[in-house]
């Protein structure tokens, strides 16, 4: 007996290192965790398309509020969620009128009007954002029309990124500008001595 008294007899007092919990297929509500359908998937490729553009062009990628001041040469990042209350308030203290600018991500592309691929993907970070509060809503019948206009540009913008990407060609002036031009008459080479 004294033998087995030493296998079973004491409990160990430090915690016996085990596997971590496996994730809960349930989210908050209870219901289970819908796995990402084609139109998601497809929507989630949009917007990285979109932000990459943004990137590239020295804007935020990351979701939420912005604001830029008078002279500040970036956007700042504000907020992940405001109320309207909030957004209000700050636009009262710190007004368009003195050179402020407030914002969402979606619309900072907007507001650079002299480069249309920023405008672009623009249009494509609403167009995403809207599709997806209309599909949460339960909302299908008009949706098949704007997903499919969203393809479309986001298609356009895609291939003239990858366009621009993966050119080699540059041109430049040519090398001999000052060569005089031709006239048209042929001269005979010089005899070598």
């Amino acid at each position: 007996m004294k033998a087995w008294r030493g296998l079973f007899g004491r409990r160990r007092r430090d915690p016996v290192a085990t596997d971590p919990p496996a994730a809960d297929p349930f989210d908050a509500a209870g219901r289970l965790t819908p796995e990402p359908d084609a139109l998601s998937v497809l929507l989630d490729r949009i917007e990285a398309t979109a932000l990459a553009v943004y990137a590239e062009h020295g804007l935020p990628t990351r979701r939420g509020h912005y604001r830029k001041g008078p002279r500040a040469a970036h956007w700042r990042w504000v907020a992940e969620h405001l109320s309207p209350e909030e957004r209000f308030d700050r636009v009262l203290a710190q007004p368009p009128e003195k050179g402020w600018r407030h914002g969402v991500l979606e619309d900072l592309g907007a507001q650079e009007a002299a480069r249309p691929r920023l405008i672009e993907a623009s249009r494509l970070l609403k167009g995403t954002a809207a599709l997806r509060r209309r599909l949460a809503d339960g909302a299908m019948a008009d949706d098949l029309a704007v997903a499919l206009a969203l393809g479309s540009r986001w298609r356009r913008l895609r291939d003239s990124h990858a366009l621009r990407a993966g050119s080699r060609l540059k041109l430049k002036p040519p090398a001999s500008a000052q060569t005089p031009v031709s006239t048209g008459t042929k001269t005979r080479p010089k005899p070598r001595p």
